[in-house]
């Protein structure tokens, strides 16, 4: 895959409280950028096995490069689960 960003940023909300008590897996409406739009978004390193890019280079085989809506929805759920595995 073409132009991937070595670097995110997870946006959770200008106006969320970034302190230590509140739990990332209750927001609602996160998204993200390659660009820091809001002060408390989360910068993050974008790191794909090869497992994922394999993944998603077959999503990307089977739905086209014309279904952009599809391929950013499951996109974003590979991401999600590398977010999640390294956090733990």
């Amino acid at each position: 895959m073409k132009n991937i960003p070595k670097t995110i940023y997870l946006q959770i909300g200008k106006d969320c409280p970034t302190d230590d008590g509140e739990d990332f897996n209750k927001l609602y409406g996160v998204t993200w950028c390659a660009e820091r739009i809001n002060e408390n978004d989360i910068e993050f390193e974008l790191k794909l096995s090869d497992e994922d890019l394999y993944i998603l280079r077959q999503i990307r085989n089977y739905f086209g490069e014309n279904d952009a809506a599809v391929f950013n929805h499951i996109a974003f759920s590979v991401i999600d689960k590398i977010i999640k595995s390294q956090l733990k």
